[in-house]
C-alpha cells in the first residue's frame, strides 16, 4: 500500500515516499503535534497468524510489488495463495479456523481459510490497522494508530465502537507488553 503525500494517519500527514523494502515503505511525515518532520513506517502491521488449534499458520507474502495472502499446514512446507487477497495485510484466524480476516484497498475483508470468494466485512477503514484479533463472542477488536483508540466491529456490522485506549508499548523480558485503558 503506498500513501499518497497529503494522506493524514492521525497526526501525522505524508510528506512523501523515503523508500520501500521487503518489511514496508518508509515516509516523511509532518507530526502536527510537535510541529516537525519525521519518518513514519507505513506497510504490514502484522505479518502472519496461526490457528488457535496450531495446525495452520497464513502470512502476507509479497510477489513483486503485491502482498496476498498464503496458508498452509504448519506440518507442510508447501503454502497456497488464497486468490482475492491482493493487498492484504494483518490477517487473523477466525477463533474455530475456518475463516481469515484481513485489512486491504480501505477495508476489513474475510475468506474462507481453504480459499474462496472474499466477502467485505466493512469498507471504511482507511489505512491498516494495528493489530487484529478475532475474539470468541465474534467481535473482531483493532486499534487505527499507536495510542490511539482500540476499537470492535460487532454483530457484522460496519460502525467500529471504541472500547478504550492504548496507554502503553514496552519491551520486557524480550516480549512486547501492550496494554488498554477499557472506558
Amino acid at each position: 500500500m503506498s500513501l499518497a503525500a497529503g494522506t493524514r494517519l492521525g497526526p501525522y500527514e505524508v510528506l512523501g515516499l523515503i523508500g520501500a523494502g521487503g518489511m514496508g515503505e518508509v515516509y516523511t511525515a509532518r507530526d502536527t503535534r510537535l510541529d516537525r518532520t519525521v519518518a513514519i513506517r507505513g506497510g504490514s502491521r502484522t505479518a502472519l497468524a496461526i490457528t488457535q488449534d496450531g495446525k495452520r499458520l497464513v502470512f502476507a507474502g509479497r510477489t513483486g510489488d503485491v502482498s496476498r495472502l498464503y496458508v498452509r499446514a504448519l506440518d507442510n512446507t508447501t503454502a497456497s495463495e488464497l486468490t482475492g487477497t491482493e493487498g492484504a495485510e494483518s490477517p487473523v484466524f477466525s477463533p474455530d479456523g475456518p475463516w481469515i480476516a484481513f485489512w486491504a484497498g480501505g477495508g476489513l475483508k474475510k475468506v474462507p481459510a481453504g480459499g474462496g470468494p472474499v466477502t467485505v466485512v466493512c469498507q471504511t477503514l482507511p489505512y491498516p490497522p494495528f493489530g487484529l484479533s478475532w475474539g470468541d463472542d465474534g467481535r473482531i477488536v483493532f486499534g487505527l494508530l499507536p495510542g490511539g483508540s482500540m476499537l470492535h466491529l460487532a454483530g457484522g456490522g460496519c460502525l467500529p465502537h471504541p472500547i478504550g485506549q492504548s496507554v502503553g508499548l514496552k519491551v520486557e523480558g524480550g516480549r512486547l507488553r501492550f496494554w488498554v485503558k477499557l472506558d
